[in-house]
Parts: C-alpha cells; structure tokens; sequence
C-alpha cells in the first residue's frame, strides 16, 4: 500500500510491476518468517507421485532400523544445529516466491475483470472480493501443479514418500505392514499396494487401495495368482498377473472391465498411458519380442476391446521393458539382451529411433520420455544412465567409421547405430530408476537411497553436471518419526 501511495512521486512504472514486486517481496518475507517450520511440515504432507514428469519408484528397500527418539525438533538441533531447521530453504524459497508473485497479481487483475463500469477496484463487494480471491488461487494452483512429483518405495516397515524436486520426506505408512510393490496414482491420494517382505499383513494375491485422505484401506481386490505390478490413472486400473492382466475402472468406483490372456509375464511388464481419455495399454505379445497395444476404455464392460490389437515385432530376443511417453505417442521397448533401445509409433507401428546403450548385455531398470518427449534416459545395472535424443537426432553421437564400413551386415548396423549424447553413473548392480523432472533436469533413484540429480544442455553439446547428491533414507532417518 506504501509503494501505491507514493506512486505519484515516483518515476512512473509499468502497469502490474507493483504487483508483481509486492508479491515477490511477500513470498521472500513469508519464507524467512516461517521457513523453520515450513521445511519441517513438508515432512507430513503427501502430494502425489512423480508423475509424467518424473516416473514413480518400485523398489524394494532394505534397511537397519533406526530408535525413536521423543522429539523430531530435538533430534534435528542435536544432529545438524540450527542449519536443520531450515533445510530445503532454497526450494522453499523457489517454491513461495513465484506463488505470491502470481497470486498478488492474479488477484488484483481478477479484481480489474470485475469491476463494473464507472467503478474501482476498491468498490467490489464482499461476493466479488471472494470470487476474486477464488480465481487467483486457480492460477496459483496451475501454476505450482506441474513443479514438483514425489516417488515411492517399500521398507522393512512400510511404505515411504518423498517428494523429488526439491528431496524432501512427505509421507510415511507404516499400516499397511512390509510391502513388495507400491503404486501411486498421479497426485492424488490413493496408493496402491501389494505385499511381501519380513512382516506382511495381507497376502500377495491381494492388491490393497490406500486412501492418505482417510489413512485408512478403503479397497482390496484379491487373485487367485500372485500381482506382479499396477498401474493406475483416475479412470483405469490395471493388475497384472503371471499370464493375465486384468483391467478396472478405477473413478468413480472400482469396476471390472476386461480379462486379457497373456504370454507368460514372470516379471509383469506392462504400461498404461497417462493420457487422461487415451486408454493405451501395452504388454509382450505371444511372439517372442513382440509387443501389443491395446485401447481400452469402458467400452470394456461388454468384454470386448475397443479397438483391434496392434502388435509391434520389436526385437529378436524376448521383452524386457516396455515405457510409454505421456501422451501414448511412443513407445520406447528392450530385449533381454539390453543393447538396443527401440521407439515406435503406438499408431503407425513405424520405427521412429534405435539406440544402441552398449555392446555388452544388461539389465535395463527403467526407461523414461522427457515430457515433450523430446529425450529419453534409460538406466541399466552397469551403473550408467544413458541419455538420448528422440526428436533431433543429430544430438546422439554416431561413430566415425560409419562412412568407411558398408551399411549392411552385423558391423554396418554397429557403426551406424546412435549412440547416447550424454551419460552419468551411479552405484553398478544397484536397481535405479531415472527419470525427467524438468525439460533439462534428470534424476537418478537408487534402491541404497541414493538420489542423484543432473542437468543436461539441450543444444547437443552433450555437457551434463551434477547439481546433487544425497541419500534419501538417511534424510528419512533423520526424522524420529520414521522408524527404520
């Protein structure tokens, strides 16, 4: 109000920069009135999962357990000082302060739309004001939605949330007993699990429905075989057994929609497209490195597929991994034999890249698309993550003996192939998953609770650095309330 006040005796500035600063400076002095314990409640709020942005983690984690101390605040000064207390400040601080710069803006903006004519912003009524008020906390909310994602992973006590970008504990479930595999679904509430480990409480037969809004199972669908993975969206629900995959209808209730028999998947390799009304489902095919795409929907309850199956011969040697991008586009598939990484067409079948990881074999853990689907990272037990580019290939390095050796035959194919433009280690034989929390930004998820995060340049140059490292089950255990 000062700075408005003064306006006129002041060098005139551009409509809305008020706003803007006052809502800048609001957010910095929020931050440091209140960081000590913002940083701290982040701990206990759950926000969902990672998204597209940034796939979630199913891992199994093992780990020594960790005494209860009596206070979190107590244990914190003892261990870190008063630093503890405003760990994650920097997030913190790039979290606030676009907000309030956004929403003292949108607010005085939205007072401007609805304004009648003849009046002023400060002639609005209570209704208006609150309407004003409503429309403002829209904008922020879309604004702060695609920021950050959290991932999840079993422990010997339950189930652990974190939140990505910035690393931060959001959400222990110890109810729900030791767990082998854990879903969630978007940013929402609802988690999916199935048991296993040193003390489970429900079989793993049965996949149990978390609701965090009422900390309690509020659903349990139970199989004759043991579930090997899930996928979730707000409409679908798909559960994936030895040999069968069964399809649900998740929002508003759940709903069986669709039995399909499969060639034997031992290790439930499957993916649904989060695409909100492009239902793709993807899973190994009855031919040996073939894949099969499927369009269901709730056209399903008539036990028919929407549409007719579409099979992709991807490789020689038999599916190991399947990953779709977000808008079901692509699909990027691996063999068992984990040197090539193939991307198609989910519509036209086409070949779109092939990129060669290495020559030796490998265990791929995770394939992830970039959100425009421009990048893909791909994570293998040799300890590497390997980053390619989809859309503009000339990024991807090519050997220069590709212009001396014949096309055709084995060595041709060899020296041809793409090879990844930027790559970044992490611990060998150790299960990870990388991901794409931002168009530039990659983070590695390592079942030891090592969490790496890199940012790569986008103009091909093939220049990517570590911005952090940290351990995310000792930031866990820094917290008394998480008994590891």
């Amino acid at each position: 109000c000062r700075l408005k006040e003064k306006k006129a005796n002041c060098v005139q500035v551009p409509p809305g920069s008020i706003d803007f600063t006052a809502g800048a400076l609001g957010g910095v002095a929020c931050v440091l009135a209140t960081v000590a314990g913002h940083c701290q409640g982040q701990n206990n709020r759950l926000f969902g999962q990672i998204s597209k942005y940034g796939e979630v983690l199913h891992t199994h984690v093992a780990h020594r357990r960790h005494s209860r101390t009596p206070s979190s605040d107590e244990a914190r000064f003892k261990t870190e000082g008063i630093r503890g207390f405003f760990r994650g400040f920097v997030g913190t601080l790039a979290r606030e302060v676009p907000g309030y710069f956004v929403f003292f803006y949108g607010y005085d903006f939205a007072r401007i739309i609805l304004r009648r004519p003849g009046e002023s912003k400060e002639d609005l009524g209570p209704f208006r004001l609150a309407t004003c008020g409503a429309l403002q906390d829209c904008v922020c909310g879309s604004a702060y939605f695609p920021l950050s994602g959290c991932f999840a992973c079993c422990t010997n006590t339950g189930v652990q949330v974190f939140n990505t970008d910035p690393l931060l504990e959001k959400r222990k479930i110890s109810e729900l007993g030791t767990c082998s595999f854990v879903q969630l679904m978007g940013r929402s509430n609802f988690i999916a699990v199935v048991s296993g480990g040193k003390n489970p409480i429900f079989d793993d037969c049965t996949v149990s429905i978390w609701d965090d809004a009422k900390s309690k199972v509020v659903a349990q669908l139970k199989f004759k075989e043991p579930v090997l993975n899930v996928k979730m969206k707000p409409s679908l629900m798909v559960v994936v057994l030895p040999s069968r995959i069964h399809v649900f209808q998740f929002l508003p209730e759940i709903q069986k929609l669709a039995s399909i028999d499969t060639k034997e998947n031992l290790t439930g390799i499957c993916d649904l497209c989060a695409e909100p009304g492009r239902d793709l489902l993807v899973f190994p095919s009855h031919s040996v490195g073939s894949i099969q795409i499927l369009t269901v929907s709730v056209a399903c309850l008539a036990r028919e597929v929407s549409t007719s199956p579409l099979v992709i011969a991807a490789h020689k040697n038999p599916i190991a991994i399947i990953s779709l991008d977000s808008s079901g586009i692509y699909v990027a598939t691996a063999s068992t034999k984990g040197t090539l990484i193939r991307v198609f067409e989910t519509t036209q079948r086409n070949l779109v890249a092939e990129f060669r990881r290495g020559a030796d074999r490998a265990v791929l853990y995770s394939i992830s698309f970039s959100l425009d689907s421009s990048y893909l990272c791909v994570s293998s037990d040799k300890g590497t993550v390997h980053l390619f580019a989809v859309k503009d290939s000339v990024q991807n390095r090519r050997s220069n003996l590709r212009h001396v050796v014949p096309s055709s035959g084995s060595a041709g194919s060899y020296v041809a192939s793409q090879w990844a433009l930027a790559s970044f280690t992490t611990p060998a034989e150790c299960p990870t998953v990388a991901a794409f929390a931002s168009h530039n930004t990659i983070v590695a998820i390592c079942s030891d609770g090592s969490y790496y995060k890199y940012i790569f340049s986008v103009d091909g140059s093939g220049i990517i650095n570590r911005e952090m490292f940290d351990n995310f089950l000792q930031l866990a255990m820094s917290s008394p309330e998480n008994d590891f």
